[in-house]
């Protein structure tokens, strides 16, 4: 169980926490006899544990939160007499953590139809924008060969029956 800390023990603890060596942190806090009172109470585990502890604190408080990061970024973007470079950076920041820009996504996929599906949906395409069914159709004629050219004229011939 974990004792309460002295006055003084508190003091060398707050002053080790600011970056003292533990003979200065003891003089700090008032021992007679700081150098051995430095040693001595680094042995003391509850003073260890509370230097620990106040590392841990010290160490969250250090890091900013969103809303803290949002307002440095705004307090430059909005500084008139911060240099232009750095007013866009920050808006530029800002935008990025707001989710403001789009990324552009590349998908593919392959959709299994069967030819009576295909037909269908060319059919409601070409129904739909005929101009959209022409450049498709170019697209399968000039694919260099890759493609059955025997199918663009089946796929003709059954636009001209409907």
């Amino acid at each position: 169980m974990e004792r309460r800390l002295s006055n003084k023990q508190t003091l060398f603890v707050r002053a080790v926490q600011k970056g003292m060596n533990y003979t200065q942190a003891a003089e700090e806090a008032g021992y007679s006899k700081p150098r051995m009172a430095g040693s001595r109470l680094m042995t003391n585990a509850d003073i260890r544990k509370a230097i620990d502890r106040l590392a841990k604190k010290s160490e969250k408080m250090h890091i900013a939160t969103v809303e803290q990061r949002k307002e440095i970024l705004t307090n430059i973007m909005l500084d008139p007499k911060a240099n232009a470079t750095d007013r866009c950076k920050a808006l530029d920041l800002l935008n990025k953590m707001d989710a403001i820009y789009v990324r552009k996504v590349e998908m593919s996929a392959q959709v299994k139809m069967t030819p009576e599906q295909l037909e269908e949906k060319a059919i409601e395409v070409y129904r739909q924008n005929p101009e959209m069914w022409e450049r498709i159709k170019e697209g399968v004629e000039g694919s260099g060969g890759q493609g059955d050219d025997q199918g663009v004229h089946e796929d003709e011939a059954v636009f001209a029956e409907q």
